[in-house]
């Protein structure tokens, strides 16, 4: 037995339905890229899978027309006293809108970013990646457009590449993490910032006290700062047992005392100090097996509509929820109750580009019983919990002022209304321009795919392997065609409509990609080697498809068994 990687044992004696295991193509077709919990990435364990190449792309543009023709027809004006404004999702961005649209929905914390205003002659302290002031205002007008804009969605685009994040998906209650971080780092530059980055930083951090306790009388107190704070739900079925655990006595078997020198006398204790005005509950809903991999925790938990914690009575106000099937993928969405109105809503961008908002049913329980027999889905995918003190229920939602006011709310109403019948004629030319593209290597790539791959050990030349980049290169090449050909439409569209945000990132990455090499090396005799499959350089897919494929887009094609030139 030969050990190629730690997951790929060849034996000594190979007969071809072996090498057919071993090059992984007994696995079935993939299924893990569609709704409702898509995979963000191309699976690399699966040589049949073409989910994520790039197709995604279109589908979201053609998503985000449609819904722009529709706005542009309709022409509905949002309630802004009554409907929440959705975000726009960027590519992987749902979990920097998950934490955005639960924190502008904080009154206070909206306030403080209102607040804050710039300083004369600010000069941005050396080392310093990101300039404090271009981030507040950035902040600032994107938080005055949540609450006025006319539409029912924007985009935090600006602040995305203001801080500069890449393009892969974090988890979300990291970057609450970094985000405050930042804040109370560059907010403390300025005497001026100190009362906003204070107000920020009490609104959200608690204490906690750690007392380790020894036989011999001695003790040690530590406070210990929380933003947010880490609960661990392993074994418990509702939020009020998983609390009980967490603040439960815990033996110190390796603690030496520095007093009497005993060894496994100590105990530690955890105590709420100072719970903080708003309090967010991360659930740790990921684990690690055996072998070191990383698992999601799938059971369900009831949590409370109000909560005790110590003397202080919370209200649950937002509930982040992590849709999918493992930790390394997935999707986050929220359930946010507005500040005016007290309604719940859903805020969810999984569904084309823009995110769906709708009136909610309010999360969780009146009372955590030991069993239920009625599971939700927010019960399954509960990852973050927002509760807010009792007493600040009725906090008014801040007005705009004045002085931030002006160009922002200018610029937005003359947009509105400049979606007149010629753009949205517009709209249609390029809804239907990017339907025929999409329509078209759509088809191309469902003929491709390797449908019943159980059939192919029966016909194994009937498949070939091609380099997995080449399918990116051509997608991006035909976008930039697809511009290049219709430069008029896309001018014009992208420079009155809200789809520029999406046409432009899509065009950016193309450009990047359209002149990219695609190939990957063969082994010593001559053949599609093991490490090429099974790290994904290659995709196995149907040869008549692919020969077409490749002859459409000037590419020869070579069959390796048999010579011949195509």
């Amino acid at each position: 037995m030969h050990q190629v990687s730690n997951e790929c044992e060849i034996p000594d004696e190979i007969d071809f339905d072996t090498a057919w295991k071993v090059y992984m193509l007994n696995k079935s077709a993939c299924l893990l890229h569609y709704v409702p919990n898509p995979k963000t990435k191309n699976c690399r364990d699966n040589p049949y899978c073409l989910g994520r190449l790039g197709l995604e792309k279109w589908d979201k543009l053609l998503g985000c027309i449609k819904n722009e023709n529709k706005t542009s027809t309709d022409l509905d004006r949002r309630d802004i006293a009554r409907i929440p404004c959705g975000l726009v999702n960027l590519g992987n961005s749902c979990y920097v809108n998950s934490f955005l649209q639960i924190f502008f929905n904080d009154p206070v914390f909206r306030k403080c970013i209102y607040d804050w205003r710039p300083v004369a002659n600010f000069v941005k302290p050396e080392g310093e990646k990101i300039n404090i002031e271009e981030l507040m205002h950035c902040i600032q007008k994107l938080f005055i457009t949540l609450q006025i804009t006319p539409y029912e969605d924007t985009s935090a685009e600006g602040l995305v590449k203001l801080l500069q994040l890449d393009g892969n998906q974090h988890d979300a209650l990291e970057f609450q993490i970094l985000f405050f971080g930042k804040l109370e780092k560059l907010l403390s530059y300025h005497v001026e910032w100190h009362e906003v980055r204070e107000t920020i930083l009490k609104r959200f951090q608690g204490a906690i006290t750690q007392t380790i306790s020894c036989k011999c009388g001695r003790r040690s107190v530590t406070e210990l700062p929380f933003n947010p704070f880490y609960l661990s739900i392993e074994k418990a079925r509702s939020l009020s047992k998983a609390l009980e655990y967490y603040f439960l006595p815990e033996e110190l078997p390796d603690y030496k005392c520095s007093e009497c020198g005993q060894t496994g006398s100590a105990q530690n204790r955890l105590a709420i100090k100072e719970p903080p005005p708003v309090l967010t509950i991360q659930l740790n809903r990921f684990t690690y097996d055996a072998v070191g991999h990383k698992k999601k925790i799938h059971s369900p938990l009831q949590y409370p509509r109000v909560l005790q914690l110590g003397d202080v009575k919370y209200d649950i106000c937002a509930v982040m929820i992590h849709e999918g099937p493992n930790a390394d993928c997935g999707h986050y969405y929220d359930l946010i109750k507005h500040p005016g109105t007290r309604q719940w809503f859903t805020y969810n961008d999984e569904v084309l580009l823009c995110t769906v908002v709708k009136p909610s049913a309010t999360p969780g329980v009146c009372v955590e019983k030991e069993r239920t027999s009625k599971v939700t889905a927010d019960m399954k995918g509960c990852y973050a919990l927002v509760y807010r003190q009792e007493n600040e229920e009725n906090s008014a939602i801040p007005a705009v002022p004045e002085d931030l006011l002006g160009d922002i709310a200018n610029k937005l109403e003359e947009e509105f209304i400049a979606q007149t019948s010629a753009t949205t004629e517009m709209t249609l030319r390029l809804k239907n321009t990017v339907e025929d593209y999409h329509k078209r290597l759509t088809n191309t790539f469902d003929k491709l795919q390797v449908k019943k791959s159980e059939k192919m050990l029966k016909n194994p030349d009937d498949i070939v392997f091609i380099p997995t980049e080449l399918f990116t290169t051509v997608l991006s090449y035909e976008f930039s065609k697809m511009v290049e050909n219709n430069d008029e439409v896309f001018k014009n569209v992208a420079n009155s409509t809200r789809s520029a945000a999406v046409i432009k990132s899509l065009n950016c990455k193309n450009t990047h990609e359209s002149g990219s090499k695609s190939s990957f090396s063969l082994c010593m005799h001559n053949r599609v080697s093991l490490g090429s499959v099974r790290s994904g350089a290659v995709k196995a897919v149907m040869k008549s498809a692919a020969r077409n494929f490749l002859t459409s887009y000037g590419v020869k094609f070579v069959d390796l068994k048999t010579g011949f030139v195509f």
